[in-house]
């Protein structure tokens, strides 16, 4: 005996939700993200996401609730973080930061290829750092016309904002493998 079973309906696209900023309210959760209440509807557990994380991070953040990312769903959008008042803007960036780990490179120091893995040294916005990245042409994106994001093994982010900034030495270290 056979029996089908039906594949679940998906919903049609209804838009993006934005949250009206004067009807939230956020505070820190006692176990992990935030408590949000959005007019009468409360959320526990809240994780933040930013739609345009490189080139927009002030702008379109995501809430969202669930136990996975399967499971997730979205509650809404926050437009701007400068709607906010300054202590729940605070608990959202915060929030962001966790899932957000960006570096802006200042100067590379070296860049060596092993065992199909790039390591690099750089000065960034966040002090010296080693990190490497797999050797693949999806890890390093384009920025800009002439910058780069360059994410490392963990997915962390590191920004190059303009390539012609960089000693020539460094640009010809970074070109030597990443050329595109």
């Amino acid at each position: 005996m056979t029996t089908s079973v039906e594949a679940p309906v998906r919903e049609e696209y209804g838009g993006i939700d934005f949250i009206d900023t004067q009807s939230i309210a956020i505070e820190e959760s006692q176990l992990s993200g935030l408590d949000i209440a959005v007019g009468e509807q409360r959320y526990e557990g809240v994780r933040a996401s930013l739609a345009q994380p490189i080139t927009d991070p002030e702008r379109n953040v995501s809430l969202r609730v669930g136990a996975t990312k399967g499971e997730e769903t979205e509650i809404g959008m926050i437009r701007d973080l400068g709607e906010l008042s300054g202590e729940q803007r605070q608990l959202v960036e915060r929030e962001l930061s966790k899932r957000y780990f960006l570096h802006v490179v200042h100067k590379i120091v070296g860049v060596k290829e092993k065992y199909g893995f790039l390591y690099f040294e750089a000065e960034t916005s966040k002090g010296y750092r080693k990190f490497a990245v797999r050797y693949e042409y999806n890890r390093v994106q384009e920025y800009s016309e002439h910058g780069r994001v360059i994410l490392d093994t963990d997915d962390n982010r590191y920004i190059i904002p303009d390539l012609r900034l960089l000693r020539s030495e460094e640009r010809k270290a970074f070109t030597r493998y990443i050329y595109w």
